[in-house]
């Protein structure tokens, strides 16, 4: 059952218009090879990525839009691909499904062990450390009654005693350790959940993840350079291109995230830049031109 989350994740992140396990997987293998190869493959993959940025834009204007966009900027749980936040919507679900996961077979695990305590695992450590012997779960019967014959002479007499079954004891403690065992994971699900959750809810963090690359890079300099990298992060990236970056990072490393984010920057800030204006003169300026052409004569 574990699986089953990580199944529906494989199924449902393409539809994103991104195989996002291939991506990690050309980053990471931008670490190995000569200079020139590594640079083309980091192009490449900027590319790649600015077509699939660029495509998924919204194109329509119109009420139904606007409304989606809205639940889309407030609700963190609204998968849109267009405003960029499939892959986050969905990567939040999934984590509410291994959350759930657990603690449903925690419970289960509950109910199967048949015992009075709603907390089996510290009911039974409580009951170990006070010396008391814990409530015997009917699973795994300690004491029962065992029948076996005895042949006395010619006769064969059928004896019932009461006899201990130790490998039910075993078998307990393997419970008992299942049961911390799902308490851990179930601890570390929420921990990772929440985790996640603040990454993607408080839009700020993709500015501060991207200005932090951007800053080792030595790509911000001015005010402008600031306010630039906070559009390349809101404007462009948003909320699914960050998240795609992170999990690049995860599976690579902060190098590879920094020349990432330096070309993909380099690229947006050719686009954004403003051309520089041509000068164009007056039309008093012409005739002074004009005279002086008449006057001197033409060069």
């Amino acid at each position: 059952m574990f699986k089953i989350p990580n199944i529906i994740w494989k199924l449902l992140n393409g539809g994103s218009g991104l195989n996002l396990s291939k991506v990690c997987k050309l980053a990471d293998e931008t670490q190995w090879g000569t200079p020139d190869d590594r640079k083309g493959k980091i192009k490449n993959i900027c590319k790649f990525m600015d077509r699939w940025l660029q495509t998924h834009r919204e194109y329509h204007n119109n009420f139904v839009v606007r409304i989606k966009a809205k639940a889309s900027r407030i609700l963190c749980f609204v998968c849109n691909k267009r405003q960029g936040t499939f892959l986050t919507a969905l990567y939040i679900w999934i984590k509410v499904l291994f959350l759930a996961n657990v603690i449903g077979q925690f419970f289960l695990l509950n109910a199967f062990m048949a015992t009075n305590y709603n907390l089996y695992g510290f009911e039974y450590i409580k009951m170990f450390q006070s010396g008391t012997a814990a409530q015997e779960s009917p699973r795994f019967p300690r004491i029962t009654l065992c029948d076996f014959q005895i042949r006395q002479l010619q006769n064969i007499q059928r004896w019932t005693v009461q006899c201990v079954l130790p490998i039910n004891l075993f078998n307990e403690k393997i419970f008992v350790f299942l049961w911390f065992w799902f308490f851990v994971v179930a601890v570390l699900a929420g921990i990772n959940f929440f985790r996640w959750l603040y990454l993607i809810v408080l839009k700020r963090n993709n500015y501060m993840y991207v200005k932090k690359f951007l800053l080792i890079s030595s790509k911000i300099h001015t005010e402008t350079d600031k306010k630039l990298a906070r559009r390349f992060a809101e404007e462009y990236l948003r909320d699914d291109g960050c998240f795609v970056l992170r999990m690049v990072g995860i599976n690579s490393t902060d190098l590879v995230i920094s020349d990432l984010l330096e070309e993909l920057f380099a690229q947006f800030k050719e686009a954004n830049e403003p051309m520089p204006h041509e000068y164009i003169p007056t039309i008093d300026e012409e005739d002074n031109l004009l005279e002086k052409e008449k006057t001197n004569g033409p060069y």
